[in-house]
């Protein structure tokens, strides 16, 4: 399996987070994100505005995800990731996932 590209935080280097962000989220960072923070593809088509089936799309086709989605997909892990660090540990994140 091919290694997944890192990303770094912004407020370590706010450049090349604008790169990542021009080139798009690889599906493979987004699928392994979505197995880490245990959300559904139900959940991710509601916070991206996006079909299950097109989610389904840029897995089969490798196509890196538009700026808009990327943008989203990277604000939600780096939620994460600060939620985790406030915590303590992901385990104790708590992850609400209601209705607008």
């Amino acid at each position: 399996m091919k290694k997944m590209k890192e990303y770094i935080l912004p407020e370590e280097d706010s450049l090349q987070m604008v790169h990542v962000l021009r080139d798009g989220v690889d599906p493979a960072y987004f699928y392994n994100l979505s197995n880490r923070i245990n959300f559904s593809l139900e959940d991710w088509s509601s916070f991206l505005h996006l079909s299950g089936r097109t989610l389904q799309r840029y897995k089969k086709e490798n196509k890196h995800f538009d700026t808009i989605y990327s943008e989203r997909i990277v604000q939600i892990d780096l939620l994460y990731k600060k939620g985790a660090d406030v915590f303590e540990g992901t385990e104790k994140v708590p992850l609400y996932k209601g209705s607008n």
